[in-house]
């Protein structure tokens, strides 16, 4: 997963060098407040996220995001890459889009159990599972004098071992 981030991020470099900034097209780059929803279990682990990007157009881009959260006993990672498919609504300060990827999750769980021998015992476990997911965006820039500083909300669920599971950021970043 980390090769398919960094070949992305790559080619978004690439891209970059022969097209200028503007409201339609750029690498951007940001980070912020992660949420996991871990499925039918309903826990909720909070932390952060980073991401990296490429708009081609006003329409179409492409992302990669890395988010590491926690809960009392759970650390999350979350790797993921994928489309996005949006519209301007001919503004240049609002883009709505849907997100179309793959995103793979890594959860470190330490569990505490009372063996038989009358004592408190302590384990860890790891599980690496990946599913398509699915996903909705907005991406605000706010101000007209800062053009490439923008605020994205964005939500993607994905299937994982047959639960559902979703990861909610509310970001800002940069657009060059």
């Amino acid at each position: 997963m980390k090769s398919i981030i960094g070949i992305i991020f790559t080619l978004c470099v690439l891209a970059a060098t022969h097209a200028l900034a503007n409201d339609q097209q750029g690498i951007y780059l940001g980070g912020g407040y992660m949420e996991i929803l871990d499925g039918p279990s309903g826990f909720t682990s909070k932390g952060s996220a980073i991401e990296v990007g490429y708009d081609f157009n006003k329409g179409f881009g492409i992302e990669a995001m890395h988010s590491k959260t926690s809960d009392y006993y759970t650390d999350y990672s979350v790797n993921y890459v994928g489309l996005n498919l949006g519209h301007t609504f001919n503004t240049s300060w609002v883009k709505a889009y849907g997100k179309f990827g793959y995103a793979q999750r890594t959860t470190n769980q330490t569990f505490r159990y009372y063996g038989t021998d009358h004592e408190y015992h302590q384990g860890k476990t790891i599980r690496i599972e990946s599913s398509i997911t699915l996903g909705v965006g907005i991406r605000f820039t706010p101000f007209k004098k800062q053009k490439g500083l923008y605020v994205d909300i964005n939500r993607i669920g994905a299937v994982i071992s047959g639960e559902g599971a979703s990861a909610t950021m509310l970001g800002l970043g940069f657009k060059f």
